[in-house]
C-alpha cells in the first residue's frame, strides 16, 4: 500500500490549477472615452458663435440671376421682347435672397 504522502502528492498534481485573478479595471478605464482621453489631449475647436455667411463672388451671382431669368421667361413660354424685364426681376429676386441670408432676423 502506498504511503499517504504519495497519494496526497498525486492528487495535488491532478487537480486543475487556478489562474491568478486579474485586478479590476480602474474607474477611468471602464468607459471607452475615458480610456482614450488623456489629460494632455487637445480640445475640440468649436466654430464661432455667429459667423456671418460669406457673399458669393460676382460670377456665382451672375449665374444665379441668369437661371432665375430663364425660369421667369419659361413662365411666359419664352415670349420675345421681355428679356430685360426678366433680367431685372431676376436681379431683384437674387438681391432680396442675399439680403435675407445676411440678415435672417429682418
Amino acid at each position: 500500500m502506498p504511503s499517504s504522502k504519495t497519494v496526497r502528492d498525486a492528487t495535488a498534481d491532478a487537480s486543475p490549477k487556478r489562474t491568478p485573478r486579474r485586478a479590476a479595471p480602474s474607474a477611468s478605464a471602464k468607459t471607452p472615452a475615458a480610456r482614450t482621453a488623456s489629460p494632455r489631449a487637445p480640445r475640440k475647436k468649436t466654430a464661432p458663435a455667429a459667423a456671418a455667411p460669406q457673399m458669393p463672388d460676382q460670377g456665382v451671382i451672375d449665374a444665379m440671376v441668369a437661371e432665375a431669368a430663364y425660369y421667369l421667361a419659361e413662365k411666359r413660354c419664352f415670349a420675345p421682347g421681355y428679356e430685360e424685364q426678366d433680367w431685372q426681376a431676376a436681379c431683384e429676386q437674387i438681391e432680396a435672397q442675399l439680403r435675407a441670408a445676411r440678415n435672417p432676423l429682418r
